[in-house]
């Protein structure tokens, strides 16, 4: 007897997940009739779809994948655009400011970010995360401004 889509779906993203060393979180979604699988940092969107077309092509136009991220690779995605100098200027006009998705962006490609994290880096990620919101305070953490060094 054939699996449903929805069996073979679920199923291929947890052998997935156990193949990737993470969590995929599928989802049906009634209204538009697709399922969506989201999973955190771990492997980069190009892996997954490939394998998606590889595994499931009869269901790729019905499966939209997303990668998001944990705040502590978000905050290594923003500690790395700080310290390559890849900054933007604050909507209130304050600078520097590394906007959240900039850092997201950064590790777009990178496969299991905090894997790739060095001991400095977890860190100052702490203090970064225990100061919050406050990206001044944070940088003063990190060692100055850029345009102090």
């Amino acid at each position: 007897m054939a699996l449903s889509r929805g069996s073979a779906i679920r199923g291929f993203f947890t052998d997935l997940g156990t193949a990737l060393s993470c969590t995929f979180e599928v989802t049906y979604l009634d209204g538009s009739r697709r399922w969506e699988a989201v999973w955190q940092d771990g492997p980069v969107l190009a892996r997954v779809r490939e394998s998606v077309g590889r595994a499931l092509p009869q269901y790729t136009g019905s499966i939209g994948l997303r990668r998001d991220y944990t705040p502590v690779a978000t905050a290594l995605g923003a500690l790395r655009a700080y310290r390559t100098g890849v900054l933007g200027k604050h909507p209130s006009g304050a600078a520097p400011w590394v906007p959240a998705d900039l850092g997201r962006r950064l590790l777009m490609h990178v496969p299991d970010p905090l894997s790739t994290a060095t001991g400095e880096e977890l860190a100052l990620i702490g203090h970064l995360l225990a100061e919050g919101a406050d990206l001044g305070r944070a940088l003063e953490l990190l060692g100055g401004r850029p345009s102090d060094r």
